[in-house]
């Protein structure tokens, strides 16, 4: 992470550099520290305003919020994402720092408290030669295509994740409720077949009258009346 020390001199220091990358998004962090007390004065409720210059030279600005107010012990904890507003230009950016407060005294007058840093730098390194020349409207709607792919990628692992984990792969009979249930692995499917109702089905089936009019569970074809009305024999069969 590459951290920035505000020093009690107003001078900006880099205690630790890493190597932060012209057009990255999101990936690099910059951590600005800040003792939390300057000449007696508690800094911890202070407005925080980055400015900075970009290679270019164009002028930006944004709040910083406090990630932590008690970052070992005695100093003020400020995180910058670095977004591509920051990345864009390979170079030096030229920045410096604002506190803003307002103090109270004796509940009448207000104290307007400005405290400004000198000037410090943070260097984007930049991307490596070839991408640099492909000019910046064919680098955007491809880097657009790519993360919109990345995209498709990630749904269409997810949805196979899905279809695998609620795909059947086993069924088992619930004794409490005496169903038997379709059994994904991620859980149960549906609300399962009642055994008993099954069990009369089979029975019914089972004990369906004969064809042949003596009920003994066997079916005699040479005694089979007449006027049954399976008069074809592959018919009665698929019966």
């Amino acid at each position: 992470m590459y951290t920035l020390l505000v020093n009690h001199d107003h001078s900006v220091i880099a205690t630790n550099k890493t190597t932060i990358m012209q057009r990255s998004k999101l990936v690099d962090t910059i951590q600005i520290l800040v003792p939390k007390i300057y000449d007696d004065i508690d800094m911890t409720g202070a407005v925080v305003r980055l400015e900075y210059l970009t290679p270019g030279n164009t002028y930006r600005f944004q709040l910083l919020t406090l990630n932590n107010s008690g970052y070992k012990n005695d100093y003020l904890q400020y995180l910058i994402k670095g977004d591509t507003d920051i990345t864009a230009e390979a170079g030096d950016l030229n920045c410096r720092l604002s506190f803003y407060l307002l103090e109270q005294v004796d509940g009448k007058e207000i104290l307007q408290r400005v405290r400004e840093t000198l000037n410090f730098k943070i260097p984007i390194t930049p991307a490596s030669a070839w991408s640099m020349q492909i000019p910046d409207d064919v680098l955007d709607p491809l880097s657009q295509l790519i993360l919109a792919q990345m995209a498709v990628n990630k749904e269409t692992e997810a949805l196979a994740r899905q279809l695998y984990d609620d795909g059947a792969k086993d069924i088992q009979i619930d004794e409490i409720s005496n169903k038997i249930k379709l059994l994904a692995r991620s859980g149960q499917i549906g609300e399962g077949l009642d055994v008993d109702t099954l069990a009369r089905k089979i029975a019914d089936i089972i004990l369906a009258p004969d064809l042949d009019g003596t009920e003994d569970g066997v079916t005699y074809l040479d005694e089979i009346p007449a006027s049954a009305d399976a008069a074809n024999l592959d018919e009665l069969l698929k019966k």
